[in-house]
């Protein structure tokens, strides 16, 4: 409730990227900031990457108002995990330490659903390399009723998404304040080899104020968008 006894105006998808974008002065600083982070993380993970191996940046010409572009390293499998896991596994010691030992400690762990790669188009399965791609965000009814967003976009984002996060983590606390939780999609939580089923992933901020990831009930998620992502 307002102090004027109106109810405060439901903010919108729209609204979000909106202010997303508020916070980043042009385009030349959305790929820059990409760039400098990928970078940051990938000596501090030991990727062996470095200024020569980034892509030329896309046309930003081609976003819609709801995307932006993020560099993403789809890393390449190791002796112990998949490329998709490895990955994963990655991104969530960047953005979660302390859940990430602790998920560690517990014996649980949180499993790629291998969706994609059981997918019937190889387009859409999991493929190393280093990577711009259009992350943007959409209202579940638009893609329902839409035929253009089912054309446009490919995938649902889960290593994306944590992508994402991390590059931004500055803007943490009002995208958390905005969304309450970010579920991230195509991996499920498992307890030794056993699937929780009817558990999904998500990200929240804790006490600390500190990006967390944890399982949540899929009958207590509340989100109302999707984050999408589309190769290119």
């Amino acid at each position: 409730m307002n102090d004027d006894g109106q109810q405060p105006k439901k903010r919108s998808c729209s609204d979000f990227f909106n202010e997303v974008f508020h916070r980043i002065e042009n385009q030349d600083e959305m790929f820059a900031r990409s760039e400098e982070m990928f970078l940051k993380y990938s000596e501090k993970m030991n990727w062996g990457f470095n200024d020569s191996d980034i892509p030329e940046r896309p046309n930003p010409l081609f976003l819609e108002d709801n995307q932006i572009y993020l560099l993403v390293p789809y890393l390449n499998a190791n002796d112990t995990k998949n490329g998709c896991q490895r990955s994963f596994d990655n991104f969530y010691m960047i953005l979660s330490p302390n859940s990430f030992a602790k998920s560690r400690r517990s014996g649980r762990q949180i499993a790629v659903g291998d969706q994609r790669n059981n997918l019937k188009t190889s387009a859409d399965k999991y493929r190393s390399g280093l990577r711009w791609v259009r992350f943007g965000i959409y209202k579940e009814e638009d893609i329902e009723d839409d035929v253009d967003y089912k054309n446009l976009i490919k995938r649902k984002a889960g290593l994306e998404l944590l992508v994402f996060l991390s590059y931004y983590r500055d803007h943490f606390d009002f995208l958390v304040n905005f969304f309450g939780q970010f579920l991230i999609d195509g991996y499920n939580y498992f307890s030794g080899s056993r699937i929780l089923y009817g558990y999904s992933a998500y990200v929240y901020r804790n006490e600390e104020g500190q990006a967390e990831i944890g399982m949540i009930s899929n009958d207590d998620t509340e989100s109302n968008c999707l984050f999408l992502v589309e190769d290119i």
